[in-house]
């Protein structure tokens, strides 16, 4: 159960990163000086690196373990948020958005993997033995 919560929170935090984004944006133009092309650049870095690294994310889950693949991109997004955090220039915030990407394409193949792992050892559990339900007329039917 542990584990499902780790994961949940972990993808909570990519997605929400996005949302977070998009409101600091008039912030990023009035501290950074950021033009709009610059701004889009800062959007799309993430998703770039994402996409372009999510199949190559899952074949190295797949070689080097779901785990450690998953606390490694949880390290590098979370380093590289740290490093757009405190990031002085748009083109440094542009690069730690990719660094954010890289993390969070090494991340969801490993926490789906796993995720399904969790719900294949769930239904290994022997079932529990289902109440009997009255039917329409109140009566309990028995097979």
């Amino acid at each position: 159960m542990a584990a499902l919560v780790v994961l949940c929170v972990s993808l909570l935090i990519v997605t929400l990163d996005n949302t977070i984004l998009n409101v600091a944006l008039p912030t990023l133009v009035k501290e950074l000086g950021a033009t709009t092309t610059q701004l889009q650049w800062i959007v799309d870095a993430d998703a770039l690196a994402f996409a372009g690294l999510m199949l190559v994310s899952g074949s190295s889950a797949d070689r080097f373990g779901r785990r450690r693949v998953f606390t490694g991109g949880l390290a590098v997004f979370g380093a590289a948020s740290a490093w757009a955090a405190y990031s002085g220039s748009v083109g440094m915030l542009i690069a730690a958005r990719a660094g954010m990407g890289v993390g969070a394409a090494m991340m969801m193949p490993a926490t789906l993997s796993i995720a399904a792992g969790a719900a294949l050892v769930f239904a290994a559990l022997p079932a529990r033995p289902r109440a009997d339900a009255p039917d329409q007329a109140g009566t309990r039917r028995r097979e």
